[in-house]
C-alpha cells in the first residue's frame, strides 16, 4: 500500500520523467513559474565591486554555481557559473547550461570526471552551510577545441541527477529563439562569483555579483579583439567595456537580457583578454541562439534524471543579521505568549516511548532523496535518530583542542527518562599511557542535528560518572566500550529517545543491512567534521572474512564487522556512535564504532559487539552514583533550518523512502509524566559510526564560524 508521502515522491519522479520525455504538463502549473521571471527585484547599481554590485539575493534564480573538484576527496577545485534552463513548459528542470571549457581539461581537452562535479542551486553565498548541492548525471559539449579554434563552440549541457523544482529561489531562464540577432542596445547583465579585480584572479566573491554590460556589434568586437585571436562572429560575440565585464571565476555564467517582463539568456561567459594591458577590453561570450537546435537535440539524447528534489530542499539564504533579527522576534514572541511552551500531560503511558522508535514526525530517511551524498552517505532526517548524542572532551595534551565522538542514549528498564550513554572507550583513552579523563571534562549534547547551531548549546549535559571496561586494551582495541552516567536525566520527547539493547549473547545475522550515523568526516582527506548528522547503511559481515590480514588480534565475541559496500562506512569523528539494525518496528544497537585498519570506508569496519556486554552494562549501572536532577524539558527544542525559521513552519518529512512509525503523535515534543518507575533507567538506539580509534578526530575548538569552509576555488576563466 502506498502512503501519502509515497505518492508525493512518485509524483515528483513522474513529473521529472514527463519533462525529460518532452511531454507537456498542465498549463496552470507552468504558468505559476514562467521562465526568466524572478520573485525578487533586481537591485539598482549600488554597493559596486569592480564596476559591479552584489545581486539582490535570489533575484537571479536561474544562476547556479559549479565546482569541478580535482580529486575524489573534493578538497580543492575550480569554479564556474551556469544557468537553469528549460526546453518546454514544466515545473521542474534538470538541465544546466554552462561553458565547455569549464568541464574540459584545459590542456588535454578531456572531459572532467562527471562524479567530481557539484552544482549548487538557489545560491547567493557560496559559503552558506545550507546551500543545496546536486550531482551531475551526464554532460555533453559541442565541438569545442579550445584555442585551436578560438574557443568556438564553448557550450556544454549538463543533466542533473535530481530535477530541480521551481520555487521562489530556483527558476529557469528563458532561451532565445533560434533566429534571434545580437541584443545590441538592450538591457543586459552578467552574474557570477568570480574575481573582483582582473590582476588578482584569487579575489573571488563569496556573494553573487552582477554587472550591466553593453553588447557590441560585430565591427566593434573586431576592433576590440587581442591581436591574432580567432573569432567566429556568428557563434561568438563581445560585451562589456571599461572594465564592466566578467572576470576569473565567472566562466559559464549567463549573460541575460530583458525582453518585456522576462530575462532571456543570449550569452555564456567564455573568455577575456590574457593581457593585463587590455584589462578594459570586452569579455567574449558564446552566442546561444545558434545552439538552440543543438540543446534540444542533446536533451533528447542525455539519460533522464533519477528523481526530483522536493521544494523544501531549496533554502532561502539568510544573512547573520537576518538570522539574529528572526531570533529576536521569536524570543519577543515567546515572551509575549508564554503559552507556547508545551505543558506536560497529566498522565502518559510509558508504551508511547518505546526504545528504538523515532517520533512519527521524524521518520528515518533510509535512502537519500536529494543530493548531499558524501562518501556514500547522506544527511539524516532531522531528529529521526533521537538516541544519537555528540560526546565532546578535551585533548589530554592540549586542552584547547576538543575531541568529538558519537554515542547513544540507552535504557535498561521501562521509563520516561534516561541518564545512560553508551560509547567507545578509545574516545577517552587512546593509548595505555594517556592521562585519564575526568567526567567533569566531558560534555554530551542530546537532541542535536546541526552541531554548530545555536540550539545545540542549550542541549549540553554534564557527565557525572565514566566507566571504561576494565579489560579495555587501547593497543588492540579489545573491549572498546564505555558507559557514561549523565548529571541530569534526559526526558523522553520527540527528539530524545533511547535505542533498544539486544539480549546478552544475541547474534545479528550476516548480511543484515544496518545503519550508522555521526558527525564525523566524510573522507580520509576531509579537514573538518560535518555540521549536520550524516548517516549511511552497511551490511553485517562474516567475522572470519573481516578477520583477514589484521595487524592486531580480535575476537569474535568482542567485535562485529560490516562490509564497505559502495565505499560506505564510518570515518574520523564517528567513534563511539551506534551501529543499529531493525527488528520488527524497533531499532536495536548491536555495535559501537571502534576502529578500521585502513582509510575510511575502504575495508571492513570494526565495532564493539554490544550483545556481549549487556551484563557488564547492567552491573556498572548499579555501581554508578544516582542522578538526582532532570534536564529541563523546555531546552529540548527542535532544530530549525534558516528556511523554517523564516516561514515559521516545520519542514515536512521527505519522500517515499522513509521508515514510517506505526502510531501518530503530536508534532510537538511531549513531556512525559513524572509517574515513572522509581529507578531512572537507560536505553540504546541506533546511530552512525564514529571515527577510528587510531584516527581519533581532533577538529580543534568545537565551535568555529569557519567550520566546514572549503579552500578558495581556482578558475578556468582567462586561461
Amino acid at each position: 500500500m502506498y502512503t501519502a508521502s509515497a505518492f508525493v515522491g512518485i509524483s515528483y519522479l513522474l513529473l521529472a520523467t514527463l519533462v525529460a520525455e518532452g511531454r507537456h504538463v498542465p498549463p496552470e502549473q507552468a504558468a505559476k513559474y514562467p521562465c526568466g521571471v524572478s520573485k525578487f527585484p533586481i537591485t539598482a547599481p549600488g554597493n559596486r565591486i569592480s564596476k559591479g554590485w552584489e545581486a539582490a539575493k535570489h533575484s537571479l534564480p536561474w544562476h547556479v554555481h559549479l565546482m569541478m573538484y580535482d580529486s575524489p576527496q573534493e578538497r580543492r577545485g575550480e569554479q564556474c557559473g551556469g544557468s537553469l534552463i528549460r526546453i518546454k513548459p514544466a515545473n521542474v528542470t534538470d538541465l544546466v547550461l554552462t561553458a565547455a571549457h569549464c568541464v574540459k581539461n584545459p590542456k588535454t581537452l578531456m572531459d572532467h570526471p562527471v562524479n567530481r562535479i557539484a552544482v549548487t542551486v538557489g545560491i547567493h553565498d557560496r559559503t552558506d552551510p545550507h546551500r543545496t548541492k546536486v550531482r551531475v548525471k551526464k554532460f555533453v559539449t559541442a565541438d569545442y577545441r579550445g584555442d585551436m579554434s578560438g574557443k568556438e563552440n564553448d557550450i556544454a549541457l549538463l543533466r542533473l541527477k535530481s530535477a530541480i523544482p521551481y520555487t521562489d529561489f530556483t527558476r529557469p531562464v528563458c532561451l532565445p529563439s533560434k533566429g534571434d540577432v545580437l541584443p545590441v542596445g538592450q538591457e543586459c547583465y552578467v552574474s557570477g562569483h568570480g574575481a573582483t579585480f582582473m590582476l588578482d584572479p584569487g579575489s573571488t566573491s563569496n556573494k553573487l555579483l552582477m554587472v550591466d554590460v553593453n553588447v557590441l556589434t560585430a565591427d566593434q568586437c573586431s576592433r576590440d579583439m587581442d591581436p591574432g585571436k580567432k573569432f567566429n562572429h556568428s557563434t561568438q560575440f563581445c560585451a562589456g567595456t571599461n572594465d564592466r565585464s566578467a572576470r576569473a571565476g565567472d566562466s559559464g555564467g549567463p549573460l541575460v537580457c530583458k525582453k518585456g517582463d522576462r530575462f532571456v539568456q543570449y550569452g555564456i561567459v567564455s573568455f577575456g583578454s590574457n593581457d593585463p594591458r587590455y584589462f578594459d577590453r570586452s569579455g567574449k561570450y558564446t552566442f546561444v541562439p545558434p545552439f538552440v537546435d543543438w540543446i534540444e537535440k542533446m536533451d533528447k539524447q542525455l539519460p533522464h534524471s533519477d528523481e526530483s528534489l522536493s521544494e523544501d530542499a531549496i533554502h532561502e539564504y539568510l544573512t547573520q543579521n537576518e538570522l539574529a533579527q528572526i531570533e529576536r522576534n521569536r524570543t519577543l514572541s515567546a515572551l509575549q505568549k508564554p503559552t507556547r511552551v508545551a505543558k506536560k500531560p497529566p498522565v502518559l503511558s510509558l508504551s508511547e516511548y518505546k526504545c528504538g522508535m523515532p517520533a512519527p514526525d521524524y521518520p528515518i530517511l533510509l535512502s537519500p532523496t536529494g543530493m548531499n551524498r558524501i562518501v556514500n552517505g547522506w544527511e539524516a532526517e532531522k531528529h529521526s535518530l533521537p538516541w544519537m548524542v555528540l560526546v565532546n572532551s578535551p585533548d589530554p595534551y592540549n586542552k584547547a583542542v576538543t575531541q568529538s565522538c558519537g554515542g547513544s542514549l540507552i535504557q535498561l528498564y521501562p521509563g520516561n527518562r534516561t541518564d545512560l550513554v553508551l560509547t567507545a572507550a578509545h574516545c577517552f583513552k587512546k593509548t595505555a599511557d594517556s592521562p585519564d579523563k575526568k567526567p567533569s571534562d566531558i560534555t554530551v549534547f542530546v537532541g542535536v542535528h546541526h552541531q554548530y547551531a545555536d540550539d545545540a548549546l542549550r542541549k549540553e549535559v554534564r557527565v557525572k560518572a565514566l566507566k571504561l571496561h576494565e579489560k579495555y586494551d587501547a593497543k588492540q582495541f579489545h573491549n572498546d566500550i564505555a558507559l557514561l552516567r549523565l548529571a541530569q536525566a534526559v526526558p523522553y520527547t520527540d527528539i530524545t529517545r533511547p535505542i533498544c539493547l539486544p539480549e546478552q549473547g544475541e547474534q545479528v545475522q550476516v548480511g543484515t543491512v544496518c545503519l550508522i550515523a555521526g558527525w564525523g568526516k566524510t573522507s580520509h582527506h576531509a579537514t573538518m567534521l560535518e555540521s549536520e548528522l550524516k548517516m549511511t547503511i552497511a551490511p553485517v559481515a562474516e567475522f572470519n572474512e573481516c578477520n583477514q590480514n589484521l595487524p592486531i588480534t580480535v575476537y569474535e565475541d568482542q567485535v562485529l564487522c560490516t562490509k564497505p559496500e559502495a565505499r560506505r562506512g564510518f570515518c574520523y569523528g564517528d567513534s563511539g556512535g551506534p551501529l543499529i539494525c531493525k527488528k520488527g518496528d524497533q531499532w536495536f544497537q548491536y555495535g559501537i564504532v571502534s576502529f578500521s585498519p585502513q582509510r575510511c570506508a575502504t575495508t571492513f569496519d570494526k565495532y564493539a559487539k554490544v550483545s556481549s556486554y549487556i551484563n557488564w552494562i547492567v552491573k556498572q549501572d548499579k555501581y554508578f552514583p544516582a542522578t538526582t536532577e532532570e534536564f529541563p524539558y523546555e531546552d529540548l527544542v527542535e532544530y530549525r533550518s534558516p528556511m523554517e525559521i523564516v516561514t515559521g513552519t516545520r519542514k515536512p518529512s521527505s519522500s517515499n523512502l522513509v521508515q514510517k512509525p506505526l502510531t501518530p503523535q503530536s508534532s510537538l515534543p511531549t513531556k512525559p509524566s513524572l509517574t515513572s518507575p522509581s529507578k531512572i533507567v537507560t536505553g540504546g538506539l541506533p546511530g552512525r559510526p564514529s571515527a577510528l580509534p587510531s584516527r581519533f578526530a581532533q577538529p580543534g575548538p568545537t565551535v568555529s564560524s569557519n567550520i566546514g569552509r572549503r579552500p578558495a576555488a581556482f578558475s578556468r576563466f582567462l586561461s
